[in-house]
């Protein structure tokens, strides 16, 4: 005897198995112990580089000339040191993907959700969403720390 579920009324169908994709890659990526490294360290980067490199266009500002007074932009000297401070989070993807490869728990995962769109997809999300709050926080305190 088999049971069969539907989606509840105004819902699609494929909706509800992306959620719960999405949940369990973030229960996934909240449970392994390099992203409390990982992410941090980008925020902790973006603050030290964005006050190195705004002390250092600061303490050159009053050698400029008038012109290039004039031409400077405070935002490029805040935002600059965040090119290289988002590189940690070149390794959470990396981590993110490849981490149960390595691990061997890929087998299980795809025993999981045996749709490997789905489980990319729900992947992919996953990372996407943790990498943009990490992202948005670290912009943040790039700013902060470099006034």
């Amino acid at each position: 005897m088999s049971v069969t579920t539907e989606a509840p009324p105004g819902t699609a169908g494929h909706i509800l198995p992306l959620r719960a994709a999405v949940a369990a890659e973030l229960t996934k990526i909240w449970s392994v112990r390099s992203t409390f490294l990982v992410l941090p360290l980008t925020l902790v980067l973006s603050a030290v580089l964005a006050y190195l490199v705004g002390t250092s266009f600061a303490g050159g500002f009053t050698r400029m000339t008038p012109e290039m007074q004039r031409s400077f932009d405070p935002l490029f000297a805040t935002f600059y040191g965040l090119t290289l401070s988002q590189l940690p989070l070149v390794v959470f993807g990396v981590l993110v993907v490849g981490g149960e490869y390595t691990s061997g728990t890929i087998t299980a995962s795809l025993t999981a959700v045996p749709r490997r769109g789905l489980f990319y997809t729900g992947k992919v999300l996953a990372g996407l969403l943790t990498a943009l709050g990490v992202s948005a926080l670290s912009v943040v305190a790039a700013f902060v720390a470099a006034q």
